[in-house]
């Protein structure tokens, strides 16, 4: 029978912590995690000395060892870094046994994310802020967030006029598609017949075809040209005439 916090079933969330994190560190012990060599940590802890500095060559497979924990002391020597002995932060210009000195988690992360935003170690970044490009910070993510809603306003805008413009058009279609439906029903019953047969009513019918909306005056003297070209007398250009305006309404007029 499983003990109670043996079951994996209880609501228990393995991302609450971090395995590698500590409340503060002795400046070897966050090389060690910078370099990724927690794995190696206590066999590197085993062959340092008291000052807990590895030396020069100590560790050849590791040259990054040596050198980020002298980046750490020598930021905790310029005050770049609180420090504190045995995990209680003191004055700046407290002295403490290089055995005994250590520094805070939340400290030595606010400095490296200021020196070096290139670096990201797991034990001191989430997973989301090592994949974030060091560049952006605070501000430049309310920037583009302000750029991502401009975008948004634009795009429905665009959208809406899109909408417009196709409601535009289909209702143009459909004129188009009727008055073509009423020329072809067109039987030439008017005056003329010998003018308007054949070829010449042909001509008549891809006039009105051709009327532009958009254009209502030039439409409108091509058609009444093509009556004349027809030679129609004044009467029968009349009878058309009425055939279109009753067709186009106010685009005739305009």
């Amino acid at each position: 029978m499983k003990r109670p916090w043996e079951n994996a079933e209880d609501g228990y969330n393995p991302k609450s912590c971090n395995a590698l994190e500590k409340p503060f560190y002795r400046p070897v012990e966050a090389a060690i995690r910078w370099c990724g060599l927690i794995a190696h940590e206590a066999q590197i802890l085993m062959h340092i000395g008291e000052d807990g500095i590895p030396k020069t060559g100590q560790f050849p497979q590791w040259p990054c060892l040596q050198a980020n924990t002298e980046k750490i002391l020598d930021a905790i020597m310029h005050g770049n870094i609180p420090h504190g002995r045995d995990g209680r932060t003191v004055a700046e210009n407290d002295h403490v046994a290089k055995a005994r000195l250590t520094v805070r988690h939340t400290d030595l992360r606010e400095w490296m994310a200021k020196h070096y935003p290139d670096q990201k170690p797991a034990f001191l970044f989430d997973e989301i802020e090592r994949k974030t490009h060091a560049a952006i910070n605070a501000d430049a993510f309310q920037a583009l967030q302000v750029d991502r809603d401009v975008a948004r306003a634009e795009l429905e805008q665009a959208k809406a006029w899109a909408a417009k413009t196709i409601s535009e058009m289909d209702a143009m279609r459909g004129e188009r598609d009727s008055l073509r439906a009423m020329v072809d029903k067109m039987t030439p019953t008017y005056g003329n017949a010998q003018a308007i047969t054949g070829l010449g009513f042909s001509r008549l019918q891809e006039a009105i075809r051709a009327f532009d909306p958009k254009n209502p005056p030039r439409s409108k003297k091509a058609f009444m040209g093509t009556l004349e070209k027809l030679r129609c007398d004044t009467r029968e250009q009349e009878v058309f005439a009425n055939i279109a305006a009753e067709h186009f309404g106010h685009n005739w007029r305009s």
